[in-house]
């Protein structure tokens, strides 16, 4: 859908704001109907962390912002591979810089990022 619409004359800026208001609007409504949350307990909760939640925004917005972007000049297959190096490099630098331990998830993991770039290469090939 995305891939499309970035074809077209629709500026970036456009699908990026309506896919992020999407999403806000879609987690307001949700935490509102929850009934383990109450409206004051929210406002109390956001308070405490609204610098923070701000500023991960602009940061989500602006890395969606480039990514789509960067799709008008790339193929939507190369943006996938390289979207599928940030668990694989998540995992390794893990492994070096944090010491975690191999375990039988962490590889099961790391070989199914694998072949799913691997398959995704044959595409382009």
């Amino acid at each position: 859908m995305h891939w499309y619409s970035l074809r077209k004359d629709i500026p970036v800026i456009f699908s990026v704001t309506t896919q992020e208001l999407v999403v806000f609007l879609s987690s307001i409504t949700m935490v509102i109907i929850s009934p383990s949350l109450s409206l004051m307990k929210f406002r109390y909760e956001l308070k405490k962390i609204l610098t923070t939640v701000i500023l991960m925004a602009a940061i989500i917005f602006t890395a969606i912002w480039m990514g789509f972007s960067g799709l008008q000049f790339t193929d939507p297959l190369i943006s996938s591979l390289i979207s599928l190096l940030t668990p694989i490099l998540t995992i390794l630098f893990g492994v070096i810089f944090y010491k975690d331990k191999w375990n039988y998830l962490t590889i099961f993991s790391f070989l199914l990022i694998s072949s799913g770039i691997y398959l995704i290469n044959l595409e382009i090939v």
